[in-house]
């Protein structure tokens, strides 16, 4: 078989969504390579591939070419549609298609730290904080999206909340939890069990050992007025305040969270504007201030 003879013999199988510690994505094909040749991945065509040729051909995206994979992507503009992909075969100068096109779902798009997270505002603009949104299955904030960990050359990609070590695709849940909006504050907290990101609020702003280093100010499942009026006569600290169903970080007497209301998505408000359900809360004061 020669590559100048060659008529779509590869069958590319249709990508499905893996593991991102694995790649991020199971792409396969079947078919003869002819001797010699090189195979890629176009996503979509030849001018933007990946030689793949020494790759699994049941796992033609792995952790070491994940992040060309995403670049290319990134490069279409694709985040949170679908992509096209089909393998090419090359010997010297001569590129031909070699398979068929198939589609796949796309990542929504990453957040790119400027210069990192561990900042209220994540290292992004407010018209980029306010264009996230509560990103959950249901109202009380199960199924909660976050941010994968560690960051993909640069990048920190929101991962499901429904399977565990996926990328998030769909374009209406780009975003955070209250939890989650925490984790990616003290710097990108792995998901794992039993992790502050599937904590209450009261226990976040309780943790006096790793991560938070929280100290005790002697304000615990407190009425809300009372809290609001210790926050007040503490304006120039940062502070945790959690309940048992919500966290949010207060610093500078400003109150930042990821919540429903007033608004479904990151809200940035003062004391006398915030005006939560919960009636009791803690107030935790953290290592880290802002």
């Amino acid at each position: 078989m020669t590559i100048g003879s060659v008529t779509t013999p590869l069958e590319l199988k249709t990508p499905e969504l893996g593991k991102i510690s694995r790649g991020g994505y199971v792409i396969a094909y079947s078919g003869k390579i002819p001797t010699g040749a090189l195979i890629l991945l176009g996503v979509p065509d030849a001018a933007n591939a990946i030689d793949v040729t020494h790759k699994d051909r049941n796992h033609l995206i792995d952790a070491k070419n994940r992040a060309h994979f995403l670049a290319l992507i990134g490069k279409a503009r694709w985040w949170g549609t679908k992509g096209r992909c089909r393998l090419f075969l090359k010997t010297g100068n001569s590129v031909v298609p070699a398979s068929n096109e198939v589609t796949f779902d796309c990542p929504v798009k990453p957040l790119v730290c400027r210069p990192k997270l561990g900042v209220p505002t994540l290292g992004l603009a407010h018209p980029e904080l306010d264009g996230l949104t509560y990103a959950a299955e249901d109202e009380h904030g199960n199924g909660g999206r976050f941010l994968h960990v560690p960051a993909i050359d640069g990048c920190y990609y929101f991962q499901s909340g429904k399977t565990a070590d996926t990328f998030e695709v769909d374009n209406a849940m780009r975003g955070l939890v209250c939890t989650s909006y925490i984790g990616a504050v003290w710097g990108g907290i792995a998901a794992t069990v039993d992790n502050p990101l599937t904590w209450t609020g009261c226990r976040i702003a309780s943790c006096a050992g790793v991560p938070f280093n929280c100290a005790d100010v002697g304000v615990t499942n407190r009425p809300l007025a009372e809290v609001k009026n210790f926050l007040e006569q503490h304006k120039n600290e940062t502070f945790l305040v959690g309940s048992s169903s919500h966290i949010v970080l207060v610093a500078r007497g400003v109150v930042r969270d990821f919540t429903n209301k007033p608004r479904r998505g990151y809200n940035c408000r003062t004391l006398n504007n915030w005006h939560p359900l919960a009636h009791v809360w803690t107030v935790g004061k953290p290592q880290l201030q802002f």
